[in-house]
């Protein structure tokens, strides 16, 4: 703020200048040319839209022409006055407090240019720190998720192992009966034998050595 009333200030001198210029060329009758003042204010509004606004090649050169016939008009009415020693010293006041305005208002431009776009770079930056919250937010839930689906996949590898666990033990349970009833089978297939064997021997036949074992086996001798 203290720049732009900086600013102000010297275009303000400046324009009091040139009112006492305006006011001098009206006293001697120079009235059919436009002031310097109003010369110097067009040609700042035209070089301001020049540099602010976009134009076609065919516009900004008929721009660039009418600035410059704007220059050459102010060029020759300061020519003419300056051969007033006074009004000499009152021009070349009167520019340099345009030019000190100008370089202010440039400087002022270029930090407002610089504060955009610290601002934008700012607005970006929450931007990108929106979008990370919202990766992050996503990778978290995915990691919940993953834990949860390993969670459940341990869950069902324990009910696997204690199924299995159960079917080992029925099939050990029917692998024992299996043997069991073999035995049996057989232990009374020997008893079978043995008996027909020994109903022999006592109707008054031989014994082979086998046919002993075998009755000492089925318990009957």
């Amino acid at each position: 703020q203290a720049l732009k009333d900086q600013r102000n200030d010297y275009n303000d001198k400046a324009n009091v200048l040139f009112e006492e210029i305006e006011s001098f060329k009206k006293e001697h009758g120079n009235l059919k040319n436009r002031g310097i003042k109003e010369l110097q204010k067009q040609i700042e509004h035209l070089e301001f839209k020049q540099q602010t606004e976009v134009y076609s090649t065919d516009k900004e050169r008929e721009l660039i022409e009418k600035i410059k016939q704007l220059k050459a008009a102010a060029k020759d009415q300061e020519a003419e006055l300056e051969q007033n020693k006074e009004m000499r010293t009152k021009l070349a006041e009167a520019r340099e407090f345009r030019r000190l305005a100008s370089d202010i208002h440039k400087d002022v431009t270029e930090k407002a240019e610089a504060a955009q776009q610290h601002h934008d770079l700012m607005v970006e930056s929450y931007r990108k720190a929106d979008r990370s919250r919202e990766d992050a937010d996503k990778a978290h839930q995915q990691f919940v998720e993953a834990q949860e689906a390993a969670d459940e996949e341990h869950k069902q590898f324990i009910t696997c192992q204690k199924e299995l666990r159960d079917y080992d033990k029925v099939i050990s349970g029917l692998r024992k009966k299996t043997r069991k009833t073999k035995v049996t089978k057989e232990q009374k297939a020997v008893r079978k034998e043995a008996e027909r064997i020994f109903q022999q021997f006592r109707g008054g036949e031989k014994l082979t050595t086998d046919d002993l074992l075998l009755l000492q086996r089925a318990k009957l001798i």
